[in-house]
């Protein structure tokens, strides 16, 4: 590289790094990390569909692979899917689609993004999917925990903890 390109890629870098800092209000701070990704409901959505887009796999979930993924996207792909699931049809809808194969994760992973009373409540639907009366779900039993979970929602907005927690972990999800 001759002098005369290597100055106006220097003088070029210095532009960019001065307009940054311009439009950041900053004198030579780097912006905290929390500040670099924001995101909105709908982009948990896409953080989540392109999850689900690496773990289908011959058109079914591949869990095995879902299980080697980085802990975050375990995280992000199992709680999404269960707010969808619950919010749509509630618990039953959820345990009759997957069962255990999810939900035995799902109380570490509440837990992980914050979500405590979600937590709890999914503790006690698993004990009533794990242990049915007479060989059969508790319908009543699993309405109760689709209300108290609403309720929960009201007070911890799941999608909200979502991208607080995807922020958190930007490098995993690019």
């Amino acid at each position: 590289m001759n002098r005369r390109t290597y100055l106006f890629l220097l003088s070029i870098l210095l532009i960019v790094n001065f307009s940054c800092k311009a439009q950041n209000g900053t004198k030579g701070q780097v912006p905290p990390k929390e500040a670099t990704m924001t995101l909105d409901k709908n982009q948990v959505h896409t953080v989540f569909q392109n999850i689900a887009k690496e773990i289908w796999i011959n058109q079914k979930v591949d869990l095995a692979y879902l299980s080697r993924l980085p802990k975050p996207k375990q995280v992000i792909y199992a709680t999404y899917l269960l707010e969808m699931d619950v919010n749509n049809g509630g618990f039953y809808q959820f345990f009759n689609k997957h069962q255990l194969q999810l939900s035995e994760q799902l109380p570490l992973f509440l837990e992980i993004l914050g979500a405590h009373e979600h937590k709890s409540i999914m503790i006690e639907a698993n004990k009533y999917y794990l242990s049915p009366k007479e060989g059969a779900l508790d319908l009543a039993g699993l309405r109760k925990l689709d209300r108290k979970f609403y309720k929960a929602s009201v007070n911890q907005d799941i999608l909200k903890l979502q991208a607080v927690y995807i922020q958190a972990h930007e490098e995993v999800f690019r």
